[in-house]
């Protein structure tokens, strides 16, 4: 019926769907506003940090909407704003400030202030990084001042064919510009107490500090520096500190000792120890650190080798955009071009880019029963797991009525493994679908021609 629903028996109902019909979409931050005017938000609300992050949304709301991001749907682009930033700090709930609160802050926010009392936690655990898909980038800086570039280098793939080129120099500059600066921010840590600083140095490693972080051979200037400094600290406290039973160590000013000493006020008592030199933890500077590096590999063909990559580089592009699609509707198939423009625009060319997935979009009649809306559930990227290894299938299809299923394996080279889908199958039937679900194709690969 195209007449409006009847919700006068159920008020709240009817507020809420006189609301959403009096909403534009593509105004966020005056529908955000307009639903905390209706719904009574601040009548609902107990404390004042509440008041503070209700504001903070509703500035979050008016920064996107003014910051004129037109990729997506104003709504949608909205919410994919709110999920890329959601670890960054404006995204984050804001609390009271209170003279006896527990602060909890990043080294960074406690430059300049200082407390009685301070915990410092540091991770020494190396961190996973997702090296295909960070941006690598180093400056030199033009002058004393730092306010200019000199030279600048970036690469999302290429970090290592870089550092066999003559811009390793800048690569070099930029790792100990680093690496004084990860100084700088251990020394604030570590100097915002007024009389209790407590350091907890977390790593997970089986074997041991030393066999983990110190073996035997290691050079200096290969051991991180968080871990040099971790290390000239506990080298001190295992020297000079009091080991209580829950083995703890414990630094107590010189020259106090007995129960009168103990109970005197903390902040009466000065530290007098000699601290180690922060300029120790450093690994020696040497100039010739800055020359170019030598060529390592001056047989290699860079040409070809790349070229042999941006044909992979096209398969990859393929094999995402179709990820993006179930249906292949032609809402679908707009945000697949966006999608894809985001994700490897810093690699191609636009139009060549544009040229590219127009190919692929031409093919889509031809396969077009890989689409067909009678597979109720439809899994792009499908990663499956059989004796302690990975399988990742292009798309797996399944018709939950008729309890029939497809695989799909995109193949846009030359190169193929025959069994590569018969394995698929294999693990699919007997792993993760439920008794009574057939096949209904042959195991053939989908080729994409580019």
């Amino acid at each position: 019926s195209s007449s409006q629903p009847d919700f006068s028996g159920h008020p709240v109902a009817d507020a809420a769907y006189n609301l959403a019909l009096s909403l534009n979409p593509n105004t966020i931050w005056k529908s955000c506003l307009e639903i905390v005017k209706v719904c009574d938000i601040p009548g609902r609300l107990g404390q004042q940090r509440d008041f503070v992050n209700v504001q903070k949304f509703l500035d979050a709301a008016l920064d996107y909407e003014q910051s004129g991001r037109d990729e997506l749907p104003e709504l949608q682009g909205f919410l994919r704003y709110c999920e890329e930033n959601c670890k960054q700090d404006f995204m984050q709930q804001q609390d009271v400030e209170s003279t006896s609160a527990i602060q909890l802050l990043t080294i960074h926010k406690s430059k300049g202030l200082e407390f009685d009392t301070v915990f410092v936690w540091w991770n020494l655990s190396p961190r996973q990084k997702k090296e295909s898909l960070t941006l690598h980038s180093w400056v030199r800086y033009g002058g004393k001042a730092f306010r200019a570039f000199s030279n600048y280098a970036f690469t999302l793939h290429y970090k290592k064919e870089l550092s066999s080129s003559s811009f390793r120099s800048i690569m070099d500059e930029d790792e100990n510009r680093l690496r004084l600066e990860e100084l700088n921010t251990f020394y604030v840590a570590l100097t915002r107490a007024r009389c209790r600083l407590i350091l907890n140095a977390q790593y997970q490693r089986s074997e041991g500090w030393e066999k983990a972080f110190f073996p035997k051979g290691l050079p200096v200037e290969s051991i991180s520096l968080p871990h040099l400094a971790v290390e000239a600290i506990r080298s001190v406290m295992l020297q000079e500190a009091q080991m209580l039973p829950d083995g703890t160590f414990i630094l107590r000013p010189e020259g106090i000792a007995g129960s009168k000493a103990e109970s005197a006020p903390l902040q009466e008592q000065s530290f007098a120890y000699d601290r180690p030199a922060l300029s120790s933890l450093l690994p020696g500077f040497d100039s010739a650190m800055l020359e170019p590096f030598p060529n390592q590999h001056p047989d290699q063909n860079w040409k070809q080798s790349f070229l042999v990559e941006r044909y992979n580089l096209k398969g990859n592009i393929a094999h995402f955009y179709f990820s993006q699609l179930r249906y292949a509707e032609r809402e679908e198939l707009e945000l697949a071009r966006i999608l894809t423009r985001r994700r490897f625009g810093n690699l191609m060319k636009d139009a060549v880019l544009a040229a590219l997935m127009d190919k692929i979009e031409s093919q889509l009649v031809s396969i077009k029963d890989i689409f067909s809306p009678e597979y109720d559930l439809v899994y792009t990227e499908f990663s499956v797991w059989s004796r302690g290894r990975e399988y990742r299938l292009d798309r797996l299809m399944l018709n939950t009525r008729d309890k029939k299923y497809r695989i799909i394996d995109y193949k846009t080279g030359d190169v193929y493994d025959e069994q590569q889908l018969a394995r698929y199958d294999e693990i699919i039937k007997k792993e993760l679908l439920p008794p009574g679900y057939t096949r209904d194709q042959e195991l053939t690969p989908t080729y994409i021609v580019l």
